[in-house]
């Protein structure tokens, strides 16, 4: 009978996931740094764009035009925009079930990237957030650059 359980665990893990998607594992207890998990680690993909970004209800998207990220295995993000790289901050856990992207830069634009986003979409080209905030929604979506 553990053996049925078993495989039908795998065989529901196995066609429950596309091919396309990635999943973020959240960090173990005492673990320094967050790790994902995936045949192309997408997160550590060479970079990413902002494709939107809604704060407070507006669209501030083009505050970010011509900033490039990258998410370091070691939990650092940094943002590059006409060679000058800011250094931030990211990790993930999962909370009720729910997959977070907690995200923070210590200054400037950047800043208004800062919070415990709930991870809407996870693909090897997107990764769209969201969070409430006052009653709106907020939004903040990456996209891999090519």
């Amino acid at each position: 009978m553990k053996k049925l359980i078993l495989i039908l665990i795998v065989a529901v893990g196995f066609t429950a996931c596309k091919k396309d998607e990635f999943s973020l594992r959240p960090m173990g207890s005492g673990s320094a740094s967050p790790t994902v998990t995936t045949p192309s680690d997408p997160m550590d993909q060479p970079s990413w764009r902002i494709g939107l970004l809604v704060n407070e209800g507006n669209d501030v998207t083009s505050k970010f035009t011509g900033y490039s990220f990258r998410f370091h295995a070691d939990g650092i993000l940094t943002a590059t925009k006409k060679g000058i790289t800011t250094k931030g901050y990211w990790s993930n856990r999962t909370e009720n079930d729910q997959q977070k992207l907690n995200i923070n830069f210590d200054s400037g634009p950047l800043m208004e990237m800062n919070n415990n986003w709930n991870v809407k979409e996870r693909h090897v080209s997107v990764i769209k957030l969201e969070f409430r905030s006052k009653g709106m929604p907020e939004t903040l979506e990456f996209v891999k650059i090519n």
